[in-house]
Order: structure tokens, then C-alpha cells, then sequence
């Protein structure tokens, strides 16, 4: 469940959270990609697969498992290469994992930014995915706008990798990840975070019209088996590191806090699924 909530931060670092106004059409998937998303992995690419990496994807997976819910402090930051460009974010998480009666929900609280290395501001950024919306609010502008991400009276997973709006690469089983991806690791270098194993991730060619970064770089803790820095790379040029401090697991977490008041005086929007005819990436 946790490995699911980090890989959906790295999904809307590449979206909006560096400022974009509205979300870019995504398109659905192909009927060739609903194939390949449903036939088991191939049993010669998960042997393929460097051993030690498909260890620590196992280890990922169990300990995803494991936590149903969490709360963390975020570090966020992303650079634009070809404008030069940089965004830096500081706030906190929370996810709540799916069960029998509920879907998978999260929030991000971003409470600081920092533009091309100038001061660090107050600005208040809040996300909140219920199972159904997301709700983004800037409080700066009071602005609000929903998001339909899950169709009306289905029961989709839309963080599930490949489909929908959220191309994600973990919280889901190994097996899963080395058939959208080349997985590799090598020891940990004497400037990367200590008492972690390295992940690297380059997306398959079959999958790159579906998955919005071509490459991801993840550190693991070697203890808890929860990651705790991200980098990735995108088709756009865009570098995004997400690192996670003070992770706290298996807390209570309110339903309230995955679901977004209307303040009243707010400019307020709403995007539904049918508007756009098909789903939206942030």
C-alpha cells in the first residue's frame, strides 16, 4: 500500500504540481495495451530480471502490504531542463489503503515554495483523492477544482500502473513491475542516502505511450523495505525528486482528510469524466 501512495507522488510531480494550469488529455489505453495489461507476466522476463533487484521489489511489495496507512514529511522538488526552471514544495502525505469497503485515498498538504532558488514563501497547495475526485485547492488564488478520476458506479483502480490517469509503478506485485519495466540495481554510491538498496527502472517500449516518465530511479530503506527518495525523468524534460522523512505507518487517519471543503468566496470548478471524454492526467 505505501509503495502505491510513493509511486502516485511521482505521478503528480510530473503533472501539476509543478504549476500547470489545467490537466493534459490523456489518451485510453490501446486494444493491443489492454492485452498486455491482462496476460500474466512472461515467466522468462522475470528470470531475465537481475535477482537482487526482484528481491527488493519482493521486499517492497510485502512491506506495501503490510502498512495500510501512513503520514511522512515531503521534500519536493523539480527542474526543468530546457527552461532551467526550478520548483522546490515542503509539506506532508497521507494515504489510506484500499480494503473490502473502501478505495485507496491520499492527501498531499504542500505548506512552502521555493522558485529558482529564490526565499522559501508560505503557500498553501492541498490534493486530496477520495477514491472517486481529486480536489485540488490553492489557497493563494482560491482557487478549487475537482477532477473526476473514477467512472460514476464503477469500482476502478485508477493508480493502478497502466491504466487510467496514474501510470504507477509499484504498490502492485514484482511481477508486475518487471513486465512494464527493465528493473536493475547497483550498490549504493557514498552521496545517495545510507542504509538503502537502489532501484532503477526504465519503462519498456511497449508501455511508453502509457507511462509519462521514461525512467525512475527509487531508494529502498534496507529495514523497513519502505522507499524513501525518488528520482525521475520524463518526456518533457523534467527531473523530479520526491524525498520522504518521518514516516510514520499504520496511523489513524480521518476520513475528513481526504475530502476537501468548498470555501465559500472560492472560485470553484468541476471536470467530469464525460466533459472530456476519457480520463484525465493531472
Amino acid at each position: 500500500m505505501l509503495s502505491k501512495f510513493v509511486a502516485a507522488m511521482m505521478s503528480y510531480a510530473m503533472g501539476f504540481l509543478a504549476g500547470a494550469e489545467a490537466p493534459p488529455e490523456q489518451q485510453p489505453p490501446t486494444a493491443e495495451a489492454d492485452q498486455a495489461e491482462t496476460r500474466p507476466a512472461d515467466p522468462q522476463t522475470q528470470q531475465t530480471t537481475d535477482p537482487e533487484a526482484m528481491k527488493i521489489l519482493e521486499n517492497l511489495e510485502a512491506a506495501g502490504a503490510e502498512h495500510q496507512a501512513l503520514r511522512a514529511e515531503l521534500k519536493y522538488e523539480v527542474i526543468d531542463r530546457l527552461t532551467g526552471d526550478s520548483e522546490e514544495r515542503e509539506g506532508k502525505v497521507f494515504f489510506r489503503g484500499q480494503s473490502d469497503e473502501e478505495p485507496e485515498k491520499f492527501r498531499i498538504s504542500f505548506r512552502t515554495l521555493r522558485q529558482a532558488g529564490g526565499p522559501r514563501i508560505a503557500e498553501r497547495v492541498d490534493y486530496a483523492f477520495d477514491g472517486k475526485w481529486l480536489t485540488v485547492a490553492r489557497h493563494r488564488t482560491k482557487q478549487m477544482t475537482r477532477y473526476q478520476v473514477v467512472p460514476d458506479g464503477e469500482q476502478a483502480r485508477p493508480m493502478e500502473l497502466g491504466r487510467g490517469p496514474f501510470p504507477i509503478p509499484f504498490g502492485q506485485r514484482a511481477e508486475d513491475v518487471v513486465r512494464h519495466f527493465h528493473v536493475s540495481t547497483r550498490d549504493r554510491k557514498e552521496d545517495e542516502p545510507e542504509g538503502t538498496d537502489y532501484l532503477k527502472l526504465v519503462t519498456r517500449d511497449e508501455y511508453a505511450e502509457q507511462i509519462a516518465f521514461t525512467q525512475l530511479e527509487m531508494w529502498v530503506c534496507e529495514q523497513r523495505h519502505l522507499p524513501v527518495k525518488l528520482i525521475s525523468r520524463d518526456k518533457n524534460e523534467r527531473i523530479t525528486t520526491a524525498g520522504f522523512e518521518e514516516i510514520e505507518t499504520d496511523v489513524e487517519l480521518d476520513d475528513d482528510i481526504f475530502h476537501l471543503p468548498r470555501p465559500a468566496g472560492w472560485q470553484y470548478s468541476e471536470e467530469r469524466l464525460e466533459q472530456s471524454g476519457g480520463p484525465q492526467m493531472p
